[in-house]
């Protein structure tokens, strides 16, 4: 377990977009992909990440690109997210145990809990809860970070 001492040391975030929009170009998940194609993608990016020094590995399946500059695009289902995003997780939380923290960056409260019961070790909400007040619940009944 990596114990996150905020203002103690500078944490580096690798970040790995399972999507098929992500709006910097990066995501794994394009059209036709397998399940098995997307994991094998993430553990290699994150081998890499982990290698340059990352020590959380932060995993999203939505893009939250600002619509006012990237125009409107349509939301993900909470079951389409965790579909992308848990096996990843289970995965890197596999892979990288007592090397890197796994982060799940979602909104929605769902999609945290199946990640924080696959081995996510922390939640990203961009919205703090403000969007679906169930990931700071998700989160505190895992006893884990926001």
């Amino acid at each position: 377990m990596i114990d996150l001492r905020w203002g103690e040391h500078t944490w580096v975030m690798g970040i790995i977009n399972v999507t098929p929009d992500s709006f910097s170009g990066d995501g794994i998940a394009s059209p036709g992909r397998s399940e098995a194609e997307i994991v094998a993608a993430a553990l290699d990016q994150a081998r890499g990440f982990v290698e340059a020094g990352a020590q959380i590995l932060d995993v999203g399946a939505e893009s939250s690109r600002p619509a006012q500059f990237y125009g409107e695009h349509s939301p993900v289902s909470a079951d389409d997210e965790a579909a992308l995003a848990v096996p990843v997780v289970a995965a890197l939380g596999r892979a990288f145990e007592g090397q890197a923290l796994v982060s799940i960056d979602t909104t929605k409260g769902s999609v945290a809990r199946l990640a924080l019961e696959n081995g996510a070790g922390m939640v990203n909400d961009v919205w703090a809860g403000q969007g679906d007040p169930d990931t700071v619940l998700a989160a505190a009944e895992a006893r884990q970070l926001i």
